[in-house]
């Protein structure tokens, strides 16, 4: 239960507190333990962690295991190497992941007279090491395609290293982002195919390393879905664990067509050369009847619409990737920034669908 005092909440209350002793230095390098804290203020522990949450959003403070909260300090930032890496773990396709890069970031790099290192690894423990970190001879980081783990955002902060992800991230933990503003563009999808009378719009997502995304995904599916109240659960494909393979596209889109009622319209993540290549290999062929939509990424690679869907301008996001980072690297302790780029829905032709 929250305890309200006056017009703000007790966790707020000790947040204030807590923001304005770190600024008159009265912690040097860590706070007190949550036990302390919560005799300090007289509150429980869920309420100190739950304003400790909030520095950590601030970022005031990070946390770091069994030391507690550590307080970030401008003192701590490291010299001057000239290198930018953009960070991408090896998925399915990492060349088409981290082609955003050179054809954008590079010559911005260049221009500013610094380097652009690209690092792609498959050991996903790395990223939650601080020595890894340490090591790394960087003035900065941009993660791509959901990559960045919440202990690899808590190692690179405790490190001294600005970065910035190509991805949403929670609040909680206090990160700069830029994404694309996928709530305002699939509920835009949405609305416009339920006014036309379509009333089972099954959803084929990819999967994303940060589970998070998923929970965003889900809940905007949902959330414009009850509103119309046609809300139904077997008809949101997003796969658990593993990347989506040929398998599981191929039986999420075999169970819809057996439903009672199958769906009425498909929106599908995954582009359409790979969807119905999967299909085509299985001898699958959908009803022709079936209005079919997909996200395209425009912008760096060539993408070709053959049907109707959403356009997701990357290079859009690669310059703001690259202005945010610039921002942190400027003034490492302002408040942790999102940037949401606008999609926009296209036709089969590739023209603005209005």
């Amino acid at each position: 239960m929250l305890h309200k005092m006056g017009n703000r909440y007790k966790y707020q209350e000790i947040t204030e507190a807590l923001a304005a002793a770190v600024e008159r230095g009265e912690y040097r390098d860590r706070l007190p333990s949550v036990r302390l804290l919560g005799e300090l203020f007289q509150a429980n522990s869920r309420t100190v962690l739950q304003a400790l949450q909030e520095l950590v959003a601030r970022g005031i403070v990070t946390p770091n295991g069994n030391r507690g909260y550590l307080i970030n300090r401008a003192g701590n930032r490291r010299p001057v190497t000239g290198n930018i890496v953009a960070f991408s773990q090896n998925g399915p396709t990492p060349e088409r992941l981290l082609r955003p890069s050179p054809q954008v970031l590079e010559p911005l790099c260049m221009e500013s007279g610094k380097r652009l290192i690209i690092l792609n690894t498959s050991d996903d423990s790395l990223c939650g090491m601080r020595n890894f970190w340490q090591t790394l001879c960087a003035d900065g980081v941009l993660f791509l395609n959901s990559t960045l783990s919440q202990e690899a955002a808590y190692q690179l902060k405790l490190s001294g290293i600005p970065f910035v992800a190509a991805n949403r991230m929670p609040r909680e933990w206090g990160v700069n982002f830029v994404d694309f503003d996928h709530e305002s563009a699939l509920q835009m999808l949405f609305s416009r195919l339920i006014r036309q009378g379509k009333r089972r719009i099954a959803m084929l997502n990819t999967r994303f390393p940060l589970n998070y995304f998923r929970e965003i995904i889900f809940s905007i599916y949902s959330r414009t879905m009850n509103d119309y109240a046609i809300f139904d659960p077997e008809l949101f494909g997003y796969p658990e664990g593993e990347e989506v393979d040929d398998l599981y596209l191929v039986n999420t889109v075999l169970r819809w067509m057996e439903l009672r009622l199958p769906p009425d319209a498909l929106y599908s993540s995954v582009p359409p050369d790979r969807f119905f290549g999967a299909l085509n290999r299985a001898g699958i062929r959908l009803p022709e009847e079936l209005p079919l939509y997909f996200s395209y990424s425009s912008g760096v690679w060539e993408d070709a619409p053959e049907f109707p869907g959403i356009e997701y301008p990357y290079r859009l996001l690669m310059l703001n990737l690259w202005e945010l980072l610039n921002k942190v690297i400027a003034d490492p302790e302002r408040q942790p920034e999102g940037v949401l780029i606008p999609a926009r829905l296209i036709r089969a032709d590739g023209t603005e669908w209005q």
